[in-house]
């Protein structure tokens, strides 16, 4: 038992000692590039329109079919750093190629913009057809300060407290389409989502060995959101406006995000990576929100939406 005893002890103050002499920290600066591919998720039940009115109407296309066509798109994320033995300076930069995702039905005088017929007029009522167009852009900019109670590659297990600023951009559109014989009349909606936002959160790192390491890492915060949105709704083949204005309020939205990264280190100017994330936001202004099926709705913008992105990032790091 003493053995064994010593022989575990003595493997742990090599796993110790292996971390604690750790090269990586003799860098001071780093630059890093990723490739994502990343899937926008979440939002309200919303229905676009129906098969059928009244009590026999089925919903024909709603807000999750579409948002569930929507694929893992690739995109990068690039970033750079400045490191000592207890701090962590980051800049990173995430572009996402476009989600889109449409929705199509032909089935003749039977396609309705509401359930009931009465909400609505001319082509939106016992259409022909009815299609949906999605699309959603998502861009994030982060700069955040780690402030590492123990070393960052020092021990066996590290931690660090973090403070940062964050800016992401995401924009919306959502295009709506009523064809009744002759006539194609549009629903359309823009939507824009400025967020500037401070954030703060923790990571746990794991460093089993010298050249291999495991960090797990959340961050919330609260942004100001700049919001706006643009609608346009046409009649009798577009030629007739029924609804076409511009609006804009401030909102502050909850930004939650988090990730775990495994990391491979053959080298001390070079490294592996790959990780998993996610970032959600809560209160912002998406465009199937902003759909109003009142015969004479208030001009209005709506800030209660919201948006999970998702997927996975890997790439390399070269530091010096």
């Amino acid at each position: 038992m003493k053995k064994r005893l010593l022989v575990l002890s003595s493997l742990l103050t090599v796993l110790v000692s292996a971390a604690e002499d750790d090269w990586v920290l003799n860098n001071a600066f780093a630059i890093w590039g990723d490739v994502a591919f990343i899937r926008r998720a979440e939002g309200h039940e919303q229905h676009i329109f129906f098969e059928g009115q009244g009590a026999q109407a089925q919903s024909a296309c709603n807000l999750r079919t579409l948002i569930s066509h929507f694929n893992y798109e690739p995109g990068f994320r690039v970033g750079m750093a400045y490191m000592t033995r207890h701090t962590f300076l980051e800049a990173t930069y995430l572009w996402v190629a476009d989600w889109d995702s449409s929705c199509h039905r032909r089935d003749p005088r039977r396609i309705n913009f509401s359930e009931n017929t009465q909400n609505v007029a001319g082509d939106y009522a016992n259409a022909d057809r009815g299609s949906t167009h999605y699309n959603s852009q998502f861009r994030n900019g982060e700069i955040n300060y780690f402030f590492y109670v123990t070393p960052r590659r020092g021990n066996y297990f590290s931690a660090a407290w973090l403070v940062g600023l964050r800016y992401m951009d995401f924009p919306e559109h959502l295009d709506i389409a009523f064809v009744k014989g002759a006539n194609r009349s549009t629903y359309e909606i823009d939507t824009e989502n400025h967020i500037p936002a401070a954030q703060v959160g923790a990571t746990l790192g794991w460093n089993p060995t010298r050249t291999l390491s495991w960090d797990l890492l959340a961050k919330v915060g609260l942004g100001f959101n700049w919001c706006k949105q643009h609608t346009f709704m046409g009649n009798q083949n577009n030629t007739v406006t029924l609804r076409n204005y511009t609006r804009s309020e401030f909102s502050t939205p909850l930004v939650v995000a988090g990730g775990l990264t495994l990391t491979y280190q053959p080298w001390k100017f070079f490294n592996l990576h790959m990780s998993y994330e996610l970032i959600y936001l809560n209160g912002v202004a998406t465009a199937p929100v902003q759909i109003n099926k009142s015969r004479n709705p208030s001009h209005e913008i709506k800030s209660d939406g919201y948006a999970l992105f998702h997927g996975w990032l890997g790439g390399v790091t070269f530091s010096f």
